[in-house]
């Protein structure tokens, strides 16, 4: 069965890009978004940050941020640049800005897994 577009807009899905950035396929990009709550780089870069290790979570979470523009998680995308852009200086994330990250991928996750 398809996930909902209404639904996953509810989510900050963008259904639409994300078929787009799939070949015009949404059999392709539903079985992506499927695969999201088993993709293991969110947990890596929460390990990453929690160790205190800017030098390994910058990596991550680049490759999450890549991971949330192909998927078309419009906020998730956008809640990545603050801290990319700590990481890239040396610093750890402000917790406020990993806190807002971590409930969006949690909101994402518990859907994606419910559908």
């Amino acid at each position: 069965m398809a996930i909902s577009r209404r639904e996953a807009l509810k989510h900050g899905i963008s259904y639409g890009t994300g078929t787009i950035n799939h070949g015009n396929d949404s059999i392709v990009y539903d079985r992506a978004l499927r695969k999201f709550p088993k993709d293991e780089t969110f947990s890596q870069l929460k390990s990453a940050i929690d160790a205190g290790d800017a030098t390994a979570a910058a990596p991550l979470a680049q490759a999450f941020q890549h991971l949330c523009a192909e998927l078309a998680f419009s906020k998730l995308y956008l809640a990545c640049h603050p801290i990319i852009e700590a990481l890239q200086d040396g610093d750890l994330p402000a917790a406020q800005d990993f806190e807002e990250l971590e409930a969006g991928y949690q909101d994402i996750a518990d859907f994606l897994a419910s559908c």
